[in-house]
């Protein structure tokens, strides 16, 4: 589990992640802006790929709030 150090970024389809000190650009699946969600200090939950066509290697996938975790990948929900 990795805290979400900013939620800055072109568009709403990125994020800045902290991962051993170190700033990485990970992948925000989500058509919606949910910025009530993120907020700098979340815990979230990445996947990583190995795929190398994509522009970032990790995607977001659960969100903690409070005590509850909340799944973030909605294309997911839906299937």
């Amino acid at each position: 589990m990795l805290k979400l150090f900013l939620e800055k970024g072109p568009n709403r389809f990125i994020a800045e992640v902290e991962i051993d000190g170190k700033l990485e650009i990970t992948h925000v699946p989500n058509t919606g802006r949910c910025k009530e969600l993120l907020i700098d200090g979340t815990v979230v939950y990445l996947l990583s790929s190995d795929n190398t066509n994509r522009k970032t290697k990790y995607s977001f996938h659960l969100l903690k709030i409070m005590e509850y975790w909340y799944q973030y990948i909605l294309n997911k929900q839906m299937k």
